[in-house]
Order: C-alpha cells, then structure tokens, then sequence
C-alpha cells in the first residue's frame, strides 16, 4: 500500500472524529487530544495531516459546507414546481434537527466562530452564499423570469438558522415543528409575483 492511501483513510478518519467531538462539545471546549483519541490515532498525527488546530478546524467547515449543499441539492433534484421549494427546504431542516441535532449545533459553533476568527469567514461566507444560489435558482419561474430572488433566498435561509438556533437554546418554549411548518407560507407569499399565495 502506498504512502497517499495509507494517508486518506487516516485524515478521513481524524476529520469524523473532529466533526463528532466538536458537535459533541463545541469549539472552546474541545482539545486536539480528544480528538486524536477519538480517532484512534497519535496525537502528531493530527499535526502531520492538518498542521494545528485552525488547520484541522478549517478542514472541518469545508466538510460541513460541501455535505449541507451536497444534501440540499439532492433534496431538490427532482423539483418542478418552484412553489414546493419553501416547504421542501423547511421540511429538510427540520429534519435536520430532529435526527442530527449535533450537525446543527456545529454549524452553529462554526458560523459563530467565523465571527471572530477571518481565516474560518470565507468559507462560512461561501456556504451561505452556495445556498442561496442553490435556492435562487430554483425560485425562477417562467412567468416572472426578470424577478430577483437573491434578497428572498438569503432572507429565507435566515429565518430558517434563526428557527434552528432557538430551538436548539430552548427546545422547551420553541415549537420547531409549527414554526418550520410556518416559513414556508410567509416566504410563498412574499415571492408571489401579486402578493397572493394563490
């Protein structure tokens, strides 16, 4: 077996225990040794792959962003009716929340975390970006083909986080299910080209 296929399934590995001990416990609390030993690997391992901690964190988002579009994407391969997209997109998060909790929340800890730190801000930048031009252009419709509906998906994916981001701090007093049921209505009626959701 050569050196570079030795490598691959090792980084791959150190790369799913950084994705499960930071959705676990989050950025600030989580430490490279933790994570070498989740991974069942020497903790100069991490070093020789991912060089520190920004490094393997770094290799972290872009993990999280290429899975969210990849995944959006395939939820919304078949779509013909742009109408449906609002529900189907809300319905996915939803989902989301319900069987991946931990994914979220490191999505969560990720954007937060681009916040401060402009090394980790592009990529977060070109996630949010990735998915709004997943929905824009499904949102073209053939009797409005000159409407924009950048502002739209961008507002839509916001209130979506926003729901998330509740319910994940307070999952008593957030009814997710209603309000994920809820957006798409709201969002059907400020795309419609009269302001009706007929």
């Amino acid at each position: 077996m050569t050196d570079r296929a030795e490598k691959r399934p090792q980084s791959d590995a150190i790369l799913e225990a950084a994705c499960h001990c930071l959705a676990q416990k989050g950025y600030a609390e989580i430490s490279l040794r933790e994570i070498a030993q989740k991974a069942g690997v020497a903790l100069s391992q991490l070093h020789y792959h991912y060089k520190n901690k920004q490094g393997l964190f770094l290799a972290v988002l872009r993990s999280v962003a290429d899975r969210y579009i990849a995944e959006i994407e395939e939820e919304l391969k078949d779509l013909r009716d742009s109408r449906a997209l609002f529900p189907r997109v809300a319905a996915f998060f939803q989902r989301k929340l319900d069987k991946e909790p931990g994914r979220l929340r490191l999505f969560l800890d990720l954007a937060n975390l681009s916040l401060w730190d402009e090394s980790f801000r592009p990529q977060m930048q070109a996630l949010f970006a990735d998915l709004a031009d997943t929905l824009e252009e499904r949102l073209l419709s053939e009797e409005d083909p000159d409407r924009s509906h950048h502002n739209l998906a961008r507002i839509f994916l916001g209130a979506l986080v926003g729901i998330s981001l509740q319910a994940i701090l307070d999952p008593q007093r957030v009814h997710n299910a209603e309000l994920f049921q809820m957006v798409p209505n709201v969002f059907q009626l400020a795309g419609s080209p009269n302001g009706s959701l007929s």
